[in-house]
C-alpha cells in the first residue's frame, strides 16, 4: 500500500500548501520560479537522470539504485560552492556527504580559516558561560562535515530541513527568543550523532562508501550553512560550508540574519535543491512556521551552469581537496550510496517482519551490515519490570513475527498500553531514515543514552515504521 508523505507526527507537524517568498505579486512569482529552477529537472544544471519525480506527490519511497550522488554530481556541487565563495570574497571549507553520512568530498579554499570559534552570541545575545563558548580549536573541516550531515540526516522524501531549521527546533525555547515557551520539538537531538555513540558507524578513510549511518564529528549542527541535496525528489545527501570562522546558532529568528555561509552553501544546491512543497518553510510545528533559508536562489551571484570543472578549479590554485582524519582521504572523491539498499546500511525490512493490524506488511526499514544482515534482530528483553519476568518485552512469536501475541507485536500494532499518548499511534516520530515522511522509532536494546524531547531514550537498536495520520 502506498502512503502519502503527509504522515502524522506527535509534534503536530502539518504541511501547508503555500511556499513563503520574499515578495508578492510578480516579484514573488519570480522568486518562486528561481527556486523551482534549482530543483532537478528545472533546467539550471544538466542532470544525470532522465527521471524527475521532484515535483510529484512522491509516496514514501521513490529511490532506486540510480538515485544517489555520482562523482560528477559531487564535483559539480563543489564547483558551484567554490564559485559563489569566490564571488563573495568568502574563502571557506565545503563538505559533501551522502544520505547516510559517507563523506564524499572535503574542499578547502587556500585562504580559508583552518579553525573556527564556537559562539552562542554572534547576534549580540548574552554568551553561555563555560562549555565550549569561545573555544577556537575546532577544525573548519569538521564543522563543514557536521553541517552537511545535518542537512542529510534531518531530511526525507516528505520534508527538507536545513541547519537553520535545526537551530529553530533544538533550542531551549520554541521559537528561539520567545520567553516562557517550551523547548524545541527536537531539543537535545543535536547530540544524537556524536562520535562517542555505539550505534553510528566510523568511516575508514580511503575505503569506498559503506553502510551507515556514520558519526558526525560535532553532532548535529545548528549553524546556518547546511542543506539537504535531492535527485528526482529523493534526498541523496547534504552540503555544508563554513567561511565566516564562527560555529554558532540563530538565537533570534524574528528577522533575516543574512548569514554568508548559508548563501554559499545554497549555491551548492542548484540542480539538487529540495522540492518546494517539502521545505521547512511550508511546514508548521505547534502552529509555528519553520525556517529553511534566509536567502533565495535569485540572490546568488554565480551561474551554476558555468562553473569550472573541479580539476580545473584545483589547477587555478583557489583551493584543494583536503584529508580529514577519520572521515575523508584526499584527493579521491567518492560517489554516494543509494539509500534504501544494503550498500547504504539501511534496507527495507523482510516480508513478514513487521505486519500491521490489516495484515499487510508495514513500510519499515532495518539497519544492515555490509553483507545485508540485520544488525539488530528483535530479541526478548532481559529485565524484569516490577520484579516480574513475565512483564519483560518479548520477541515476536516464531513463525509469525508480525502477529504474535506478545508485547513487541502489540507495540508495533499500536496497543494503547505501549503509547505515550493513547490518542497517538506512535511513541516517537521523527524524520530519520524513513521511507515515509515521519516514522515511529521502536526502542529495543543497548542504550546509547540520548534523551529525546518526548522523554524516551534513543537506543542503539531500533527500527522505524510510518506513523498513521
Amino acid at each position: 500500500m502506498k502512503r502519502s508523505y503527509h504522515g502524522g507526527w506527535v509534534l503536530s507537524l502539518a504541511m501547508v500548501g503555500v511556499a513563503l517568498t520574499s515578495g508578492c505579486g510578480s516579484s514573488g512569482d519570480s522568486v518562486r520560479a528561481d527556486e523551482a529552477s534549482a530543483v532537478e529537472g528545472g533546467g539550471a544544471v544538466a542532470t544525470n537522470s532522465d527521471r524527475s519525480t521532484a515535483q510529484t506527490q512522491c509516496a514514501g519511497f521513490c529511490a532506486d539504485q540510480a538515485t544517489s550522488l555520482s562523482l560528477q554530481d559531487v564535483q559539480q556541487i563543489i564547483g558551484q560552492v567554490s564559485a559563489e565563495a569566490e564571488a563573495r570574497n568568502l574563502p571557506g571549507t565545503a563538505a559533501v556527504v551522502d544520505r547516510v553520512g559517507n563523506v564524499l568530498a572535503v574542499y578547502q579554499m587556500n585562504t580559508a580559516d583552518r579553525l573556527v570559534s564556537v559562539s552562542s552570541s554572534v547576534d549580540g545575545s548574552p554568551p553561555i558561560i563555560g562549555g565550549l563558548e569561545a573555544v577556537n580549536i575546532i577544525p573548519s573541516t569538521l564543522a563543514a562535515i557536521a553541517k552537511a550531515q545535518t542537512g542529510a540526516y534531518l531530511s526525507t522524501e516528505g520534508n527538507a530541513f536545513s541547519t537553520r531549521t535545526a537551530s529553530q527546533i533544538i533550542q531551549e525555547n520554541f521559537n528561539p527568543g520567545e520567553i516562557n515557551q517550551p523547548s524545541g520539538p527536537l531539543f537535545g537531538v543535536q547530540f544524537s550523532q556524536l562520535p562517542c555513540g555505539d550505534f553510528s558507524r566510523r568511516a575508514v578513510a580511503g575505503e569506498a562508501p559503506g553502510p551507515g549511518p556514520f558519526r558526525s564529528p560535532l553532532g548535529l549542527s545548528a549553524d546556518p550553512g547546511g542543506f539537504p541535496l535531492y535527485k528526482s525528489g529523493t534526498p541523496v545527501g547534504g552540503i555544508g560550508f563554513i567561511g565566516d570562522g564562527v560555529y554558532g546558532l540563530d538565537k533570534q529568528i524574528s528577522g533575516f540574519d543574512r548569514n554568508a555561509d548559508e548563501v554559499v552553501a545554497l549555491a551548492g544546491t542548484v540542480g539538487f535543491a529540495a522540492p518546494l512543497d517539502r521545505r521547512a518553510d511550508v511546514i508548521t510545528a505547534a502552529g509555528k512556521t519553520l525556517r529553511f533559508s534566509d536567502w533565495s536562489i535569485s540572490e546568488l551571484l554565480t551561474d551554476a551552469s558555468d562553473v569550472l570543472d573541479l580539476a580545473d578549479l584545483i589547477a587555478t590554485g583557489v583551493g584543494e581537496l583536503v584529508t580529514v582524519t577519520g572521515y575523508f582521504l584526499a584527493p579521491e572523491i567518492k560517489p554516494g550510496t543509494a539509500f534504501g539498499y544494503p550498500d547504504s546500511g539501511i534496507a527495507p525490512a523482510p516480508t513478514g517482519a513487521f505486519v500491521g493490524p490489516s495484515g499487510l506488511d508495514l513500510d519499515a526499514f532495518i539497519f544492515v551490515d555490509a553483507e545485508g544482515q540485520n544488525r539488530y534482530p528483535v530479541k526478548s528483553g532481559l529485565d524484569s519490570p516490577g520484579g516480574k519476568p513475565s512483564s519483560a518485552l518479548s520477541a515476536p512469536t516464531t513463525g509469525d513475527p508480525g502477529a504474535g501475541h506478545d508485547q513487541f507485536s502489540r507495540f508495533v500494532r499500536g496497543d494503547s498500553r505501549y503509547r505515550k499518548n493513547p490518542r497517538r499511534p506512535c511513541v516517537w516520530c521523527g524524520c530519520f531514515y524513513s521511507k515515509s515522511t515521519y516514522s515511529c522509532v521502536f526502542l529495543k536494546h543497548r542504550t546509547i543514552s540520548i534523551v529525546f524531547p518526548s522523554g524516551y531514550i534513543a537506543e542503539s537498536a531500533f527500527t522505524s515504521i510510518p506513523c498513521s495520520s
